[in-house]
């Protein structure tokens, strides 16, 4: 997809640039962004988190930072559902026709994953954000 090939040429343009600059600090590896590009391609992640990716690449390329900073919150606090489910709670249902009794039915949170929820996945995630922060830093 042109997210997914957006995404990867961001993230090793980025690693060329601050390798190219001799900043004290070492960039991530690229391997360590791999499992995030590898997301991308393989379509696992929904509309709302790709076009979160999308922007974060965008806003800082323009150097609209602080946007680029609010979609990358986007993308993993958005991924998190609250309640985080798996849950069973009993509600009532009004009484129906001639009933005098409430209806009482057990009713279920499905529980969805995080994209937090994987160690991979988080480290390529703080990688990404170090990335980001290192075009907030550039001159």
């Amino acid at each position: 997809s042109s997210t997914a090939e957006l995404t990867r040429r961001f993230i090793l343009a980025s690693h060329k640039e601050w390798t190219q600059t001799g900043a004290a600090e070492e960039p991530p590896e690229l391997a360590s962004l791999q499992p995030l590009v590898d997301l991308m391609f393989a379509k696992a992640l929904d509309e709302k988190e790709e076009e979160h990716m999308k922007q974060c690449c965008l806003h800082s390329l323009e150097r609209k930072h602080l946007l680029a900073q609010k979609n990358y919150l986007d993308l993993i606090h958005g991924s998190k559902t609250w309640v985080t489910g798996g849950l069973l709670y009993i509600s009532s249902d009004e009484p129906k026709g001639n009933e005098r009794m409430w209806g009482q039915k057990w009713r279920k949170i499905a529980d969805k994953g995080s994209l937090l929820d994987d160690a991979v996945t988080q480290k390529a995630l703080q990688s990404f954000k170090r990335l980001l922060s290192f075009h907030e830093k550039a001159p």
